[in-house]
């Protein structure tokens, strides 16, 4: 697949006039803009938002909540002794123990969700439409649970 931009010209000559497209191939700047969009919101490891877009999100969902009287609940997760992990076993495995939680983690992306890595081992959750407080707590018993009998 190519991007292209096509300008379209009226060229006045003797005879009247010409009407002619000069076209050109933008594919490079286009996968380029693509390249740095991504790198501006997602994490580059794990392939979920990163910091920046989660706060662009919550700042969104904290003024519809404003409008539309809906709660939302933020969970933070981190690895446990990650920074042990990777002294002791090293980084490209703490990379590897990273893309597999962050892959643990999309099994439970659903409309409501909202998931991304902050930093090192830390990832948010983002819980929209939620109605009382025992619908985050009943969540995140559920979530324990989940990655738990996953992991071990």
């Amino acid at each position: 697949m190519i991007y292209v931009e096509i300008v379209p010209e009226t060229l006045d000559i003797e005879e009247g006039q010409i009407r002619v497209a000069i076209i050109r191939n933008i594919t490079e700047r286009v996968e380029n803009e693509k390249q740095i969009e991504f790198m501006a919101y997602y994490d580059e490891l794990t392939d979920l938002p990163n910091r920046n877009y989660f706060q662009k999100v919550l700042n969104d969902e904290i003024r519809a909540s404003d409008i539309g009287q809906k709660n939302i609940a933020v969970h933070f997760l981190d690895l446990d002794d990650f920074k042990h992990i990777n002294d002791t076993l090293g980084y490209q495995f703490g990379d590897q123990l990273l893309i597999s939680f962050a892959s643990r983690l999309k099994q439970l992306l659903f409309e409501d969700i909202f998931i991304a890595r902050m930093t090192g081992d830390e990832f948010l959750i983002l819980q929209r439409n939620i109605n009382q407080e025992e619908d985050a707590t009943q969540f995140a018993e559920n979530y324990y649970k989940f990655l738990n009998s996953h992991w071990m």
